[in-house]
């Protein structure tokens, strides 16, 4: 008869093992269940009203509470951590339960979304459909399409020219800055053949 496959690796090791006879040595490791599993079967569910109690019973050694005041993350005394389902009618009366406890609690900031660089295209598309659809509606559309081909053209232009005028400053900035490697080769290369006629015993030159 067939048999169900699992596609799991963890499984395969498990087939394979049953395959080569060592199944009495393997099977009680593979019936006992993981200790995470037993120990998130072992961590008993709180309500709002088991959280409090043990508040006041000093069970408690730390509370998280969301921004939404949706849930309320839990730590008790023995580091077993829960979330606990509230609402946000019930948020003031355990804060007062904790102050009263004097025991630590905070806020869990929000986590800033970030815009969706899709969702933000698929809006403007939609609003430029929208445009466009009225633009029709009103029976403009060809006066619409041909102010875009001029302005298209004019700009076009004016970035033509601002190229144009960018690679004449860049040229014209290389042309000093190249006469200014010269000027600055000719100075040093003169005060080397003064130092030189100085060191040979000649006569430092005169100033005009």
């Amino acid at each position: 008869a067939n048999q169900p496959r699992d596609s799991s690796p963890h499984l395969m090791v498990h087939f394979a093992l049953f395959s080569l006879g060592l199944a009495p040595l393997y099977l009680p490791t593979l019936l006992q269940p993981s200790q995470e599993a037993l120990l998130h079967r072992s961590i008993q569910t709180w309500g709002i009203s088991t959280l409090r109690q043990q508040i006041h019973a000093r069970h408690v050694a730390k509370v998280a509470f969301y921004a939404d005041e949706s849930a309320v993350e839990v730590l008790d005394s023995n580091g077993l951590q829960r979330r606990v389902a509230i609402f946000p009618g019930v948020a003031p009366i355990l804060l007062q339960d904790l102050r009263s406890e004097k025991l630590p609690f905070f806020v869990v900031p929000e986590r800033p979304q970030a815009p969706s660089v899709v969702l933000a295209f698929a809006r403007g598309f939609v609003s430029m459909l929208v445009v466009i659809l009225v633009i029709n509606a009103l029976g403009m559309l060809d006066q619409f399409v041909w102010g875009c081909m001029i302005a298209g053209s004019v700009l076009n232009a004016v970035s033509e020219q601002v190229a144009s005028a960018c690679g004449a400053a860049g040229a014209a900035a290389g042309a000093r800055v190249a006469e200014g490697r010269k000027r600055h080769g000719e100075a040093v290369a003169g005060l080397y053949r003064a130092l030189g006629a100085l060191s040979a015993g000649g006569a430092a030159p005169v100033p005009p």
